[in-house]
């Protein structure tokens, strides 16, 4: 059995997107026959228990480990049975010593057969301040077709939203949906632990709706008590309005739902496929400037920043687009447009390969 190890983070802090894709990807690879492990060095308590309940085998290193010490462990431990190792780890945290990542590269694409890495964009793209040595970039993400591959660089790169990684239950052939004139379902969903408590801000916005629509908002696996103790407060005011707790993922959330408020993120893109029309919040400067810049693709539409916007702002943005039918309809085609090919057997077979 061709055995692959993930090496990732998930916390409150980073998020929940890296772990969420490489589980995507895992279950890809249980399905073609391969065996995956997953690596976290920066990771919160709950957040990790929530996802080794979900099957997920999980080994977690030292937080304060040099990245020599975490290179020799990985080694030591794993290359002789692992043919490939997948990187899936690029935000802030390790941004700011990527310098030191340079010899991490390349001792570990000495000890395994293939390495792949799972690139950020724009600022938290790794390719940007150095040249890893790995055998293949992944930068899966709209607009990075808009930068044409350096065929000087010592690996392959494959770019654009045909490799982003869906669970399997992300086909288009599963996701074709009739537009209705009238929006009923309305999804609230501010990633895996909503630091910045987003979801009140939502939440206070439909108190001020006079559309008569039925919400589910999703409380993800790293929300605080705290912040679900709110969350729940708030619903009390809210009549046609659900929690859903730690779903294991979205599937049945889109299929339910007919548009939807979401923090910008990788969620975007299965709403895209899933024809989820949808309202995009940015969580920092430099992800609202990204936002704004792609909203051009038509498939969703930018709120800006969190820190300058009202509940009034959502409410009218929602009012109208819940009353434009031909935008709505129009957003559908355009987002499951960009999902012509299907990367996910590209990776697959390239990790098979590897352990030939």
């Amino acid at each position: 059995m061709t055995k692959i190890l993930i090496r990732t983070d998930a916390s409150n802090e980073i998020g929940m997107g890296h772990i969420n894709r490489c589980a995507s990807l895992a279950r890809h690879m249980e399905d073609e026959g391969m065996e995956p492990l997953f690596v976290l060095k920066y990771f919160t308590d709950n957040v990790v228990e929530n996802y080794q309940k979900l099957g997920i085998n999980i080994v977690l290193l030292e937080e304060n480990c040099s990245l020599y010490c975490e290179a020799h462990f990985i080694i030591e431990h794993f290359a002789s049975q692992y043919s490939a190792i997948v990187f899936d780890f690029s935000h802030s945290q390790n941004i700011a010593i990527i310098q030191d990542y340079v010899l991490y590269f390349e001792r570990l694409q000495h000890a395994f057969k293939a390495t792949f890495l799972i690139d950020g964009f724009n600022e938290t793209a790794i390719i940007d301040f150095i040249d890893p040595a790995v055998d293949v970039v992944i930068t899966p993400y709209i607009g990075a077709v808009d930068h044409s591959p350096d065929q000087s660089k010592g690996y392959r790169h494959w770019i654009g939203p045909s490799y982003f990684i869906f669970a399997p239950e992300y086909t288009l052939e599963n996701w074709q949906r009739e537009v209705r004139s009238s929006v009923k379902h309305l999804l609230v969903t501010m990633g895996g632990s909503d630091p910045y408590e987003l979801t009140l801000i939502v939440l206070d916005a439909l108190k001020l709706l006079s559309i008569k629509i039925h919400c589910r908002v999703v409380t993800g696996p790293g929300f605080s008590d705290d912040l679900k103790k709110k969350v729940k407060k708030q619903r009390l005011s809210l009549p046609l309005c659900e929690i859903v707790d730690k779903p294991q993922n979205l599937v049945a959330q889109l299929k339910w739902a007919e548009m939807a408020v979401s923090a910008s993120g990788l969620t975007k893109y299965e709403m895209a496929l899933a024809g989820v029309p949808s309202l995009q919040i940015s969580c920092n400067r430099e992800m609202a400037e990204t936002t704004a810049v792609y909203e051009k693709e038509g498939f969703y539409r930018d709120l800006g920043l969190y820190t300058e916007l009202t509940p009034q702002r959502i409410v009218d943005e929602l009012t109208i687009l819940v009353k434009d039918f031909k935008s709505r309809k129009n957003m559908i085609k355009r987002g499951q447009s960009l999902f012509y090919e299907s990367g996910i057997k590209h990776f697959l077979c390239a990790l098979k390969i590897s352990d030939v």
